[in-house]
């Protein structure tokens, strides 16, 4: 094992088989987010032995555990993935031992090592980290690079950002008007005025793909649209990151094409519970945006869903104010139904839809039958499509129902 710490602020090395342990101890002090100038920050990259075979299913899968300064770092093994990057900023004690707890054998190198992370002017951060989705729940936010937002990116699909907001507040100026053009009944394909907008709800969580994005920019754009700060914020971060693309004809920029990817939102707002179902069912949406054969599988899967059960979820997503989803948007549609049948692992996909949804008043009230229909049957139409959807997925890229990570802690 190789085992090392970039530079001359590295700290002891220590390499004792059978189990091998890295002191960073030596090294600087974590950043401090008021420092904008400061822009070089510690990351920890996990290096492992090549998986060339994907195993059958998550039960047979690789679980290579660290110590990092007393916090356990849980890493699942998938083939493709032989490296993971761990920023200081996002763990609890990051200068000090990380020792390897079980599968050492899979590791072939520790290094901590110093990225230029660039910051643009008054502290708008716009380069995402790198990182698991995993990490995201826990880190710290007092370590954010600016107050209102930290911005990440998915290690394993990186034209994919998340960002993480201070509240529903700060979230709904970056997202909330993006929500009623994308997915709201009645406002999809308009952009709504703050005064429209005041007392309606958006979402407590947000995803959208690159096409969407450079459609609101674009109408904005020729419209000349009053966007807020956060708004003007967002559309620079997504140029920078090349999610979409800015036209310009004489110097000016007169539209936007898509590029690659999309956004995830969540917010420190949510209960901890929550962060990590959003992070699930935003990262599922994700890859739905990225992957056409997901979309196609899940088309597929959609297809041959029970026709009742189905009719039940598509009454739901009308009858809740809060969602409001546009019906008559297949794309949407089939999305949102791959999620909620995935936001949850498959043991518990038919009682999140029997014991919750199909309990809830405004189902009781708008579709009695249908909702004892789910509660006879169990949800078992909606585990069935999970369980599909989930061999899908971990044969694909080591994930499974109700989790799109790879790093727990």
């Amino acid at each position: 094992m190789h085992l090392s710490c970039d530079g001359i602020e590295g700290g002891v090395i220590s390499n004792k088989n059978p189990y091998s342990v890295t002191n960073f101890s030596a090294a600087h002090k974590l950043f401090t987010p008021d420092d904008i100038n400061f822009n070089r920050m510690p990351v920890i990259s996990v290096g492992f032995e090549n998986m060339e075979i994907q195993p059958q299913n998550p039960v047979n899968q690789v679980k290579v555990e660290l110590d990092i300064g007393k916090e356990k770092i849980h890493i699942r093994r998938t083939k493709g993935l032989n490296n993971m990057t761990f920023y200081c900023s996002g763990l609890k004690n990051p200068y000090s031992k990380v020792v390897p707890v079980s599968n050492e054998n899979q590791i072939n190198s520790i290094r901590m090592r110093y990225e230029n992370v660039p910051f643009v002017s008054d502290a708008k951060v716009v380069h995402p980290l790198e990182t698991d989705p995993g990490m995201i729940p826990l880190w710290n936010k007092d370590n954010w690079r600016t107050l209102d937002y930290e911005l990440f990116c998915w290690q394993q699909f990186p034209n994919l950002l998340f960002f993480d907001t201070l509240n529903y507040s700060v979230q709904d100026e970056f997202f909330k008007r993006l929500a009623f053009f994308t997915e709201k009944t009645g406002y999809v394909g308009t952009l709504v005025s703050d005064k429209e907008m005041y007392g309606k709800h958006g979402f407590n969580a947000h995803d959208y793909r690159s096409d969407t994005l450079a459609d609101f920019f674009t109408l904005a754009c020729e419209t000349n649209f009053p966007l807020n700060s956060k708004e003007i914020l967002l559309r620079d971060i997504l140029v920078y990151n090349k999610i979409i693309i800015p036209v310009i004809e004489d110097n000016v920029v007169v539209s936007y094409r898509a590029g690659t990817g999309g956004v995830i939102s969540v917010s420190q707002e949510s209960a901890m519970y929550l962060r990590y179902t959003f992070i699930c069912h935003e990262g599922l949406h994700g890859l739905y945006f990225i992957d056409k054969g997901f979309r196609q599988y899940v088309s597929k899967v959609f297809n041959q869903t029970d026709t009742d059960s189905l009719f039940f979820l598509l009454r739901f997503f009308q009858l809740q104010d809060t969602l409001s989803y546009n019906l008559e948007d297949t794309y949407l549609v089939e999305n949102e139904f791959m999620a909620y049948v995935m936001q949850q692992p498959v043991n518990r996909t038919g009682a999140y839809f029997a014991e919750n949804l199909a309990c809830r008043a405004t189902m009781l009230r708008g579709e009695p039958e249908l909702s004892e229909y789910v509660r006879n049957t169990k949800g078992y139409a909606f585990t069935d499509a999970s369980q599909k959807l989930s061999d899908y997925v971990f044969n694909r890229w080591g994930m499974e129902s109700g989790r799109v990570s790879l790093v727990f802690r």
